[in-house]
């Protein structure tokens, strides 16, 4: 393979943004970077515990919306009855 100017200068720069933001993180407090992901990791003992929390959240701001549109559904309904 050969490298050209630009992938080394590219490559060089995905190194130094990484290192920048380890930097960050360690002045933030945090331990440990997923580098994978571009997570910082304060309080979470891995990624899986993250992905598992990041579902969590998402399935309960479904249920949330979920409840709002069968609400929204029913003021409709109750609407298109008085109309009638």
């Amino acid at each position: 393979m050969i490298f050209t100017g630009f992938t080394t200068l590219r490559y060089m720069d995905i190194v130094r943004h990484w290192r920048l933001r380890k930097q960050r993180y360690s002045l933030e407090g945090i331990d440990k970077v997923d580098q994978a992901n571009g997570v910082g990791l304060a309080h979470m003992s891995s990624s899986l515990e993250t992905i598992a929390q990041v579902k969590k959240n998402f399935n309960a701001l479904k249920q949330i919306q979920e409840q709002q549109d069968l609400e929204d559904l029913a003021v409709l309904r109750k609407a298109f009855e008085n109309i009638k």
